[in-house]
């Protein structure tokens, strides 16, 4: 029998923050109404692969709604998902944090859990420098934003 993380490490939350559903300001939909999930499955969606974490928190946020997640592309990487939801191939599921003016959230009546970031330190073993200017340099983007 394995220890629960908290009794080994010291976790440390940086950043919580939201997946939402978004369009690029182009793209053919009426970015005023509130969409049910139901809805938004009849557009492309653009999403993570199934054999992530990610991808399971989103399937798990449309079975509560009675609707299996299908979307029309699945790309390894959100950066590639925001790349194409800005060049107008669908509605993008991205975290809150890679949003900015070239898209436009899509209001839902339900959103998925949050997310966090969190740092996990064991304190028996020493960080390395690298770990160290990792850290310092991690806290100080997310401070910045």
């Amino acid at each position: 029998m394995t220890a629960p993380i908290a009794d080994i490490f010291q976790v440390t939350k940086v950043l919580e923050f939201q997946d939402i559903p978004v369009v690029s300001s182009d793209f053919d939909i009426d970015v005023n109404k509130t969409y049910t999930l139901d809805e938004l499955s009849d557009y492309p969606l653009i999403t993570v692969p199934q054999d992530t974490q990610v991808r399971r928190l989103f399937d798990s946020w449309f079975l509560k709604s009675g609707k299996l997640l299908s979307p029309d592309y699945t790309i390894r990487s959100m950066s590639i998902v925001q790349t194409l939801t800005e060049c107008g191939f669908g509605i993008g599921l991205l975290p809150e944090p890679l949003v900015h003016d070239k898209l436009v959230q899509l209001k839902t009546s339900t959103l998925p859990p949050k997310r966090s970031i969190c740092i996990a330190i064991n304190p028996v073993h020493d960080l390395s420098l690298t770990a160290q200017s990792f850290i310092s340099l991690f806290n100080e983007t997310i401070s910045q934003k």
